[in-house]
């Protein structure tokens, strides 16, 4: 028990006081959670049944991995689930474990109908913790997915819960809501992101804005890391109801930490499909752990929109600084809330 991990979270901030999962292997516990998301490190994949889960992964080297989460086509895929307490006390929850096709906005109707149960059908396993310390489930979620296209994925959600079944999934009404899901509830874990090649593909993936949602412009961000001179290009296969085309390239890519962007107007109620396709026109090579991240922020509204976004550490005011003048002049207010993050990780 030597190698067990403990007390990683930061006490020079305020932490999450009970089980939490991370957004990203960076994660330590510290409110507000910090980006990037969809990364979530602690929901496991297996091909087959491991020996005393909570021994194998809750040890420094694991803590520290990320695991591969897509599964096997058509054959039984073992998920594993974990999480740290960040609270004093021990800790006795249960996880359940959710998936949904490739989606741009991660909305609870994409996946709160698609539980995974454990071999005795169960929707939850159990979980405890002492304090300080990381918590596996018990027990593995049991998948036999369908064949998927070669060009689409599955998302992944992780979900803490208080007693022995499933919580009900936060109300999602409208676009802060979206973003504080997916990016300051330390319960959920999510999984947004695809292994792709150096070479060319193409991913897709369903873009959904609800009826309810407001009308919004939207801006989307490019950033990549070891894939400069490579090219890529975003396009939905619906105009909005405006005529407008969603589409951002083709461009070339260029050094780690640049970033590029456009702003869509999203009507509320569109649907498409969102295409991100990739090249690389001189074969140079494409190092393994290469990522190409796209982000989707919405623009807060000043005034009660921007105080409740203060409230809940929904505020990035990082974004609209890393993007072009030209693009960042155009959006007012400044203020965003990242909705959506998608990161295709090359192997």
């Amino acid at each position: 028990m030597s190698e067990t991990v403990v007390n990683l979270f930061s006490s020079s901030q305020a932490a999450s006081q009970t089980l939490y999962l991370r957004n990203n292997l960076a994660s330590t516990g510290s409110l507000p959670f910090k980006g990037p998301l969809g990364l979530c490190p602690d929901i496991i994949q297996s091909d087959q049944v491991v020996d005393n889960p909570q021994n194998a992964f809750s040890t420094v080297s694991s803590w520290e991995q990320a695991y591969n989460v897509q599964p096997l086509a058509a054959v039984p895929n073992y998920y594993y689930l974990r999480g740290m307490n960040g609270g004093s006390k021990a800790e006795s929850n249960a996880f359940s474990l959710y998936y949904a096709p490739a989606q741009v906005l991660l909305l609870p109707a994409t996946f709160k109908g698609n539980a995974l149960t454990t071999a005795d059908g169960l929707d939850c396993t159990p979980v405890s913790a002492p304090p300080g310390h990381i918590g596996v489930g018990e027990e593995a979620f049991v998948w036999t997915p369908p064949a998927l296209p070669a060009n689409s994925y599955f998302n992944l959600i992780a979900q803490v819960n208080a007693g022995a079944h499933p919580d009900p999934i936060p109300a999602v009404r409208d676009w802060l809501d979206l973003a504080k899901l997916i990016g300051q509830t330390p319960t959920i874990g999510i999984r947004s992101q695809a292994q792709v090649s150096g070479k060319q593909w193409i991913r897709r993936q369903q873009l959904k804005v609800p009826p309810s949602f407001t009308t919004s412009p939207i801006t989307i961000t490019l950033s990549a890391s070891g894939l400069a001179g490579t090219r890529v290009s975003l396009l939905c296969d619906t105009v909005t109801a405006q005529q407008t085309p969603v589409l951002l390239g083709p461009l070339t890519l260029g050094s780690d930490g640049t970033q590029t962007g456009a702003v869509f107007i999203l009507p509320a109620g569109y649907s498409a499909n969102l295409a991100v396709q990739f090249w690389n026109p001189d074969n140079q090579e494409v190092a393994p752990g290469a990522s190409l991240s796209v982000t989707f922020g919405y623009p807060i509204n000043p005034g009660a929109e921007l105080e409740r976004a203060i409230a809940d550490n929904l505020v990035n005011l990082h974004l609209h600084g890393a993007l072009d003048d030209k693009v960042s002049a155009s959006i007012q207010p400044k203020a965003m809330a990242i909705v959506s993050q998608l990161t295709f990780t090359f192997v």
